[in-house]
């Protein structure tokens, strides 16, 4: 969290601070012209006088000493809300921001994730570095299905009796997650097969922790799910074979298009390069030896001419 020195001396949200503050920043003292607002490192302990501001769609109020969210509620069209380090311990006053895409409450005092049911087009929240326990205080996530990005991350969320299950059904209630980042929780660690399983359960999903969900993680967890370890072993084998056999198809493109080349230039012979002839070429192997024959006759008579030059 904070300190008072990362912040300017504590300060009202006056009228007149954020008007001040617009021109600090080079945007209009007229509030209704402004889609940005940077309130941000003030000391502010309070969310006011911004009932004018109905355009701002940008909002940065994080690095003051807020404990509470209000103030907000004229503020329709807001769609991402900087929140974090603060003094916040409770998600409210948000009911009218149904604009609202992204809010950031990173490094605050949550305990419990609540009152973002009217945040329909909520697609990213991020909570990490709060005081989050257990699981049963995520279950306020469900109220929001729309969330495509989720930040719990560096909280403290401990396993308890093997109640990973509670987790599952929370995150079954979030189908269009993409990004999840939960590292840095005690039970990331204590969870079993942790990566497989929630890479299982959530079907949208690119990208878990500090590492991509790739299409082969997906079918490996898949493969898992149904034969446990050794299902995911023949998996793996089967994405390296199919690895393989690309890379064999790319470097017979590649040696197509070589050869395509050479016969349209019209400078060389195909039987002088059998190196480019396909693999299944029946003459491919003959006109092979036929030219490691010539290129060691070239050699040998290099160096008997060599010794002939030597000896004169």
């Amino acid at each position: 969290m904070n300190t008072d020195n990362d912040f300017e001396d504590e300060m009202p949200m006056t009228k007149k601070a954020i008007v001040d503050t617009c021109m600090k920043h080079g945007l209009y003292v007229v509030p209704e012209l402004n889609d940005v607002l940077y309130l941000h490192y003030k000391g502010f302990s309070k969310i006011c006088e911004l009932d004018e501001y109905i355009n701002v769609k940008t909002l940065w109020l994080n690095n003051n000493a807020i404990s509470t969210i209000s103030g907000l509620s004229t503020l329709v069209n807001l769609s991402t809300l900087y929140l974090q380090d603060n003094l916040i311990d409770a998600i409210d006053g948000l009911d009218e921001l149904c604009s609202l895409e992204t809010l950031i409450l990173s490094n605050n005092y949550i305990s419990s994730i609540s009152g973002i049911s009217n945040l329909k087009s909520l697609t990213s929240i991020e909570l990490d570095h709060n005081q989050i326990r257990n699981f049963q205080s995520l279950s306020g996530l469900t109220e929001c299905p729309s969330l495509e990005n989720l930040n719990i991350s560096h909280n403290k969320i401990i396993l308890e009796n093997n109640n990973e299950n509670q987790l599952f059904e929370i995150l079954q209630k979030l189908p269009n997650l993409k990004v999840l980042r939960m590292e840095g929780n005690p039970f990331v660690r204590n969870m079993t097969n942790y990566r497989r399983r929630i890479i299982n359960i959530l079907p949208e999903l690119r990208f878990l922790d500090d590492a991509p969900v790739t299409d082969h993680d997906r079918r490996l967890a898949a493969a898992w799910k149904v034969g446990g370890k050794e299902a995911e072993i023949q998996e793996r084998y089967k994405i390296n074979d199919e690895k393989e056999s690309a890379k064999k198809e790319v470097m017979r493109d590649f040696r197509r298009m070589k050869r395509e080349a050479l016969i349209s230039s019209g400078k060389e012979r195909i039987e002088d390069h059998p190196e480019l002839l396909s693999s299944d070429d029946e003459n491919k192997e003959t006109l092979m030896k036929d030219k490691y024959r010539r290129l060691s006759e070239l050699e040998k008579n290099d160096t008997t001419g060599q010794k002939k030059e030597l000896k004169a």
